[in-house]
């Protein structure tokens, strides 16, 4: 009994194709990553995506050898598999799991044929001799056609997905063209790259698309379609064709929400995927025209900063584009997470009222809690301040005093759960909760996960030298200065910090947490005991 005769749906189009071509079926080559080799699943987001497909319209493959491969949606799939498949880039993948040890005879690094004949896929490596790139060339142009297309039925109010389904691409071109199968085809991933395409879950894009729609959920269709057109562009940006993104960069500023959605993305692919967009940012700050535009690339020059690691240059990027339009919102949330972070609390509660976004009154809500009259300063307003400057206690540490530990771990942790919802780790926050029962505490031990297994504790903490609570209470003891830019190395756990350049040149160790913040004007810490 054949397996053509349960063929049903895709599998009933597919199958009479491959019999042309005899006994020895159709391969597809595939490059085995660490990954796949270790979790037993080859990835069949572009090489495979023909025998994904198969499997899972018929309910699996038998497997040459015995046992058998079936498909499988795999929502983890970004985080680390394949190998250059960066977190962040879609919420659902899909590959081919066979039985237990299935690909243990392999390494990584290996070309493997996997070839589909009589109903049966078998597995085997293959030496790279041989391999045809014009057979590549002819499938990617197909994509590159079938992305276009896509993308103008998506605009059209057609699809879910501005991105096409890359095995009905493959079925086309073996009707069309089947001399391209009559020989193993090699991978796809690298032509698909060159072509300026991107393939996940079965689907082939044009460069820049959003697999995770959670990206544009703000979006409409035709701010989507913007906001895909101008990140290919940024991508894949050539020096040769300026005019187009200068067309497009006057389309991104007439969509408020494109442009939080393109700064979303330069963040993420340069903190993920090492993605430079300076040369291409560099030329558009020289073309912007409008304070809009002047604006809308520096947020973006901010944010690839930020990706970057250089958060003192996303700081001062930041103010200079609210400085072009005070009421861009995505740069108002930047200001206010680098003003509490620096412990300006009345400008970052400011920025955040302004900036009128959930976490933006999450952070305020914090912010907010600092505002408890702490318990260190006993004297009378108008009593000389007991840390001898001579000044009244009004004037100085009354208001400034550090609110107790209890009070400034709250506005701390708000940060790091506000620094963990950027754009770089949400989508990987996101798979956890969508993993989770449902509990109403289980976001917050997904991102308790984030921070102590996945490292963004280190890396929110990682530009700081010190620690931020006090070894005791009361402690002074001294410690490096504040750099002359505030920046997230400045974080001070709810600090209220002055803001004259000249007075963050305080003890970071002393003042940030559990004395007092500088006075304005007084370079160095004056409280009591330093």
């Amino acid at each position: 009994m054949t397996v053509a005769k349960y063929a049903r749906g895709f599998a009933g189009e597919l199958l009479p194709l491959l019999s042309a071509y005899g006994t020895d079926g159709v391969a597809l080559v595939h490059e085995l990553t660490v990954v796949e080799r270790d979790a037993g699943v080859l990835a069949g987001d572009d090489d495979l995506a023909l025998w994904t497909m198969l499997a899972d319209d018929l309910g699996g493959l038998p497997l040459a050898g015995g046992g058998q491969v079936r498909a499988a949606a795999l929502p983890s799939l970004p985080v680390r598999m394949p190998a250059d498949r960066p977190a962040g880039r879609g919420l659902i993948g899909q590959g081919l799991v066979g039985p237990a040890g299935w690909l243990a005879g392999f390494a990584p690094g290996d070309l493997l044929e996997v070839r589909v004949r009589d109903g049966s896929l078998s597995v085997s490596s293959r030496p790279p001799d041989g391999l045809r790139p014009e057979a590549v060339a002819i499938v990617v142009s197909a994509c590159q056609t079938a992305a276009r297309q896509a993308v103008d039925r998506y605009a059209d109010g057609h699809g879910e997905l501005p991105a096409a389904v890359i095995a009905e691409v493959l079925v086309e071109v073996m009707r069309r063209h089947p001399a391209v199968f009559a020989e193993p085809l090699p991978p796809l991933r690298r032509g698909l790259s060159k072509g300026l395409l991107e393939a996940f879950g079965g689907h082939v894009g044009l460069a820049g698309i959003s697999w995770n729609i959670m990206h544009v959920r703000g979006l409409d269709r035709s701010g989507e379609i913007v906001g895909v057109l101008a990140l290919a562009a940024l991508v894949t940006w050539d020096e040769a064709d300026t005019g187009h993104l200068r067309e497009l960069l006057d389309r991104v500023v007439s969509h408020r929400g494109v442009v939080g959605y393109l700064a979303d993305e330069i963040e993420r692919r340069t903190a993920i995927e090492g993605v430079s967009f300076v040369p291409v940012l560099d030329w558009l700050a020289t073309t912007a025209r409008t304070p809009a535009e002047r604006a809308a690339v520096t947020l973006f020059r901010a944010r690839a900063a930020e990706g970057a690691g250089d958060c003192v240059a996303a700081q001062r990027l930041v103010t200079a584009a609210l400085a072009e339009e005070p009421d861009l919102k995505a740069a108002l949330l930047d200001a206010g997470e680098y003003a509490a972070c620096r412990g300006d609390l009345v400008a970052a509660d400011d920025y955040l009222r302004r900036a009128g976004h959930p976490v933006a009154e999450n952070l305020r809500a914090a912010i907010r809690s600092q505002h408890v009259a702490p318990a260190a300063i006993t004297t009378g307003r108008n009593r000389p301040c007991p840390c001898g400057s001579g000044r009244k206690a009004k004037v100085c540490h009354a208001t400034t005093v550090v609110p107790p530990l209890t009070v400034r771990a709250e506005l701390l942790y708000a940060l790091i759960a506000t620094f963990v919802q950027r754009a770089p780790a949400a989508d990987r926050l996101g798979h956890l909760i969508s993993r989770s029962t449902g509990h109403p505490q289980h976001p917050l031990l997904c991102l308790d996960l984030l921070l102590a297994n996945e490292g963004y504790l280190q890396r929110f903490l990682k530009p700081a030298a010190d620690g931020y609570a006090r070894t005791s209470e009361p402690c002074c003891r001294p410690g490096p200065r504040f750099p002359s830019a505030p920046s997230r190395s400045a974080r001070s756990a709810g600090v209220k910090a002055s803001r004259s350049a000249g007075s963050r040149r305080a003890h970071r160790s002393c003042c940030v947490t559990g004395c007092s913040p500088p006075r304005r004007g007084v370079s160095t810490c004056s409280a009591a005991g330093c």
